[in-house]
């Protein structure tokens, strides 16, 4: 009679795994080999393996051995499977230019990529929308990843206008495309928060660059800036009302300019500076005036009152 020894049979494995890692499952050596385990595993295999585990694989897996003599005996390995972290993350937008930062959580420790910077909380100024992956690690070793986009918000671009060049006096338009907030600053003091304010009875002062800054309906500003050119109005005397005697010449006077226009009694006109109009009549006392435009365009308007007497009847 021949009595067998019992085998020893020694299960392991390389628990604890991580949920979608490999379990492997190891054994010492024997004739034969069942393997039985959680979630409905059975394997005849000395040293199986499941791809890709879930925690429903976690738990007792029982190997029986069968020796060359066929006895059979068997033992129990506990297999641990780790939950992945449950990352949160932020996906914020910003204006140009501007730093944004992106936040994690639910894990231990953070690695985002790119640039390979390490950090629960870290802030990038990409010059683009942007798509940055963080890859976190748990206190029991299990790494998962997520997404998170760093938007960049469209800014305006402000196209400021003005009915420049004005004459003193006259008013100045500005303009500006629409958005959703502006702000104006400019010479003499000038503010406003209108998209096209007027600035009335303009005078030199008024001259110069006048900023715009525009915010979108995201918050994103931008400004420019518009020149505005007020030329002076001429200052003018107008002279030599006479009196005159009935046939001799009318001599009207006017301070320099750049362009003339007279009107007066009996439909006269005149574009000289200082017209002359001979062998005059009492008919042509009165009212003469007389527009003139300066080298900027700006116009004057003055008014002389010629008197022209009768001769005596002798």
């Amino acid at each position: 009679i021949t009595v067998a020894p019992n085998p020893t049979a020694t299960p392991g494995s390389n628990s604890p795994i991580c949920v979608g890692g490999t379990l492997n499952l190891t054994s010492n050596a024997s004739t034969s080999y069942t393997w039985t385990g959680p979630n409905a595993f059975t394997s005849n295999l000395q040293n199986p393996f499941i791809n890709n585990v879930t925690a429903a694989a976690a738990g007792n897996y029982t190997l029986k051995i069968t020796a060359p003599g066929g006895c059979t005996t068997q033992a129990i390995t506990n297999v641990v499977i780790n939950p992945l972290p449950t990352i949160t993350v932020n996906s914020p937008s910003v204006c140009p230019g501007l730093g944004a930062t992106l936040n994690a959580g639910g894990a231990s420790t953070y690695t985002w990529l790119p640039p390979n910077v390490v950090g629960s909380s870290v802030t990038f100024t990409p010059a683009t929308t942007t798509v940055y992956t963080v890859q976190a690690t748990s206190a029991l070793g299990c790494t998962s990843s997520a997404t998170s986009t760093i938007t960049i918000n469209p800014t305006l671009t402000p196209l400021p206008g003005s009915n420049s060049p004005v004459c003193t006096g006259g008013s100045i338009a500005l303009t500006v495309n629409a958005a959703a907030s502006y702000t104006w600053t400019g010479p003499n003091a000038f503010t406003s928060n209108l998209q096209n304010p007027t600035i009335t009875n303009a005078s030199t002062l008024s001259a110069g660059n006048y900023t715009v800054k525009v915010t979108s309906a995201l918050g994103c500003t931008s400004q420019a800036v518009v020149n505005v050119i007020v030329n002076p109005t001429p200052t003018i005397s107008v002279g030599n009302p006479g009196p005159y005697c009935a046939g001799s010449a009318i001599n009207l006077t006017v301070t320099a300019a750049a362009s003339y226009t007279w009107t007066g009694p009996l439909a006269f006109t005149s574009n000289l500076q200082n017209p002359t109009i001979a062998n005059s009549t009492t008919n042509m006392a009165g009212p003469y005036v007389v527009t003139v435009t300066a080298a900027g365009g700006c116009k004057s308007t003055g008014t002389v009152n010629v008197v022209v007497n009768s001769k005596p009847t002798p």
